[in-house]
């Protein structure tokens, strides 16, 4: 358990790093009126919110690999982790997310499929704002529901 809790330590410091650099972004595409500039800036976010949710995704594969002891596969295996992460598995771990935290991360899940669907240049600027202004909440939620769960394991 240590290791994964070391693991997972590590990919909150990344995910934590990668807000930082999505809020300086942000700040920095409300400065210009230049479309090209600011196209750059949103293909930027967009592939800063794809890493976000890779990153958190990266968590849950852990946890359920290691302590749930499954892999999933099939074409909505992304959509089955997660919603795993809410369900408490009796005897084995809590639930690690609230609803409202699962329902966050189920947008930026989404969005991150858009990402690898479309080409930059075809995103939706506006979502790609909207979802960037809410990611620092959102990651902050998922940090304190993921160090709940991590002090659980210690006990």
């Amino acid at each position: 358990m240590n290791l994964l809790r070391e693991e997972i330590e590590q990919e909150l410091v990344q995910i934590a790093e990668l807000v930082a650099k999505v809020e300086r972004l942000l700040h920095l595409a409300k400065q210009t009126d230049d479309p090209d500039y600011l196209a750059g800036f949103i293909s930027g976010l967009a592939l800063y919110l794809h890493g976000f949710y890779t990153g958190v995704e990266r968590i849950f594969y852990k946890i359920a690999r290691e302590i749930d002891g499954v892999v999933l596969s099939g074409s909505d295996w992304h959509r089955q982790l997660l919603n795993q992460m809410c369900i408490e598995i009796p005897d084995v771990r809590p639930a690690i997310l609230s609803e409202k935290t699962h329902e966050e991360l189920n947008v930026f899940r989404g969005f991150r499929h858009v990402v690898r669907s479309l080409y930059a240049y075809k995103l939706d600027a506006i979502r790609v704002l909207e979802l960037a202004e809410q990611l620092k909440t959102c990651s902050e939620n998922l940090e304190t529901e993921i160090r709940q769960f991590c002090k659980a394991l210690t006990h």
